[in-house]
């Protein structure tokens, strides 16, 4: 892969300016492909958030402590989980949460407990 082009080609087989620009937006990670943090910060400029006083996501520090690869960390949009050396554990805040649901498919110890965020609560997309 070094100094090869790399781009994203649509179904169809012909490139767009949209598989062009996003391919900019790509990296790799330990040998995966993964978003660039600046094009999630764009995101956040089109939500809101309407805060719950409880949390739609609980994790299970016990469970999480005998992850080795702490994916949650690096695949997270909105940066919710934070390794604290300090405290050896995963610090999770959920006040900005995108609610895409990576963290419970990445999470491989199953220390996640996830459900949407109850009566309108949760963030709020505004697609104009």
């Amino acid at each position: 892969m070094e100094n090869q082009e790399r781009r994203l080609v649509p179904l169809h087989g012909k490139p767009s300016r949209f598989s062009e620009d996003a391919a900019l937006h790509f990296r790799y990670h330990k040998g995966r492909k993964v978003f660039n943090k600046m094009i999630v910060d764009k995101l956040f400029e089109l939500v809101s958030y309407r805060v719950h006083p409880e949390p739609h996501i609980v994790v299970n520090s016990e469970l999480c402590q005998s992850c080795i690869d702490r994916a949650c960390t690096v695949v997270c949009p909105a940066h919710c989980y934070q390794w604290n050396p300090e405290k050896k554990r995963i610090d999770f805040v959920y006040d900005a949460c995108l609610e895409c649901g990576t963290c419970l498919i990445i999470c491989e110890k199953g220390a996640l407990e996830w459900h949407y965020p109850k009566d309108g609560f949760g963030v709020h997309f505004r697609l104009t």
